[in-house]
């Protein structure tokens, strides 16, 4: 009778930690069919000791005359707001591109712009009527 009754612990025992280690277990795709006339998803989970984030800034948009233009120090100013400016920033006049020199003091123009963790507001795009 005891070996019976220490099988029979040894047996729930077992039972008891394969259903807590199914339940921490993730699930598959192949674990549950999908049903009929929908579609399943799967996601996978990774975990890393380092995290790295990439954060965007948000584009603003300025609209007004050039107040200041200094294509030497890469600046200029729409409206109220002073810009910096770069190779990566696509200036456009009339629907055509382009540059700092073909750009002067009192054109109306339209900028879109982001700011950096500096302040500094870097345009990206500078379209001149």
């Amino acid at each position: 009778m005891r070996k019976f009754s220490a099988i029979a612990l040894v047996s729930c025992l077992t039972l008891g930690a394969t259903a807590v280690l199914a339940q921490t277990t993730p699930s598959t795709s192949m674990d549950k069919p999908a049903t009929s006339g929908t579609m399943s998803k799967t996601t996978k989970t990774t975990t890393t000791a380092t995290k790295t984030t990439k954060t965007t800034a948000k584009a603003h948009k300025v609209t007004g005359d050039i107040a200041k233009i200094d294509c030497t120090a890469n600046t200029l100013t729409v409206g109220t707001t002073d810009l910096n400016t770069n190779d990566k920033t696509h200036v456009t006049k009339a629907g055509k591109k382009a540059t700092c020199a073909d750009l002067k003091a009192g054109d109306k123009a339209t900028a879109s712009y982001t700011t950096d963790k500096d302040g500094k507001n870097w345009a990206k795009y500078v379209s001149v009527k």
